[in-house]
């Protein structure tokens, strides 16, 4: 009877973490340059348009204040993104007056209704002196997802065919 020689087991292999190192790396870079892109799109979208533009400039309603004029209004609906112009050129609406309508962020969302009608009685109280026969106001409410987001203040707007100057002298 032969007998078979013993051998030792095999050595076991030798295990590298170095391709999982630069995988976690990899995505710990990738994370960092989500979260600044996040960060500087929110920074971007909530940081104010300065009131002394001299070129048209994008903005989205939550970077308008009171001052700023608007070459065009977006049709009715969610505001997107608008242009803000120098006053001293022909434009089609001026941000006159800014309504808060909530300290709290916990506050509940008020109906469509009852916001609408505290703004457009807020807006009929600012003076306006430079506005052509056809103005007139216009209230931005916040949706319900900038409410949800903490957005409590609320727009008003003249407009009118054209302006030129600021409505409010």
């Amino acid at each position: 009877m032969l007998s078979s020689p013993s051998f030792p087991p095999p050595p076991a292999p030798v295990r590298s973490y170095r391709g999982q190192t630069w995988g976690a790396v990899g995505a710990g870079v990738l994370c960092l340059v989500l979260a600044v892109v996040c960060l500087v799109t929110v920074l971007q979208r909530t940081t104010a348009v300065p009131l002394d533009v001299t070129v048209p400039t994008p903005a989205s309603a939550s970077q308008l204040r009171t001052g700023h004029c608007l070459k065009a209004l977006p049709p009715d609906g969610t505001v997107g993104s608008v242009v803000v112009v120098p006053c001293s050129t022909g434009h089609r609406a001026e941000v006159i007056a800014q309504v808060w309508l909530g300290d709290e962020p916990d506050d509940a969302r008020p109906s469509s209704t009852s916001m609408a009608s505290t703004v457009e009685s807020a807006c009929a109280q600012v003076p306006v002196v430079h506005v052509p026969a056809d103005a007139r106001y216009v209230a931005w409410l916040p949706s319900d997802g900038s409410w949800d987001a903490g957005d409590r203040r609320a727009l008003c707007l003249v407009t009118a065919a054209t302006l030129v100057g600021s409505a409010r002298g």
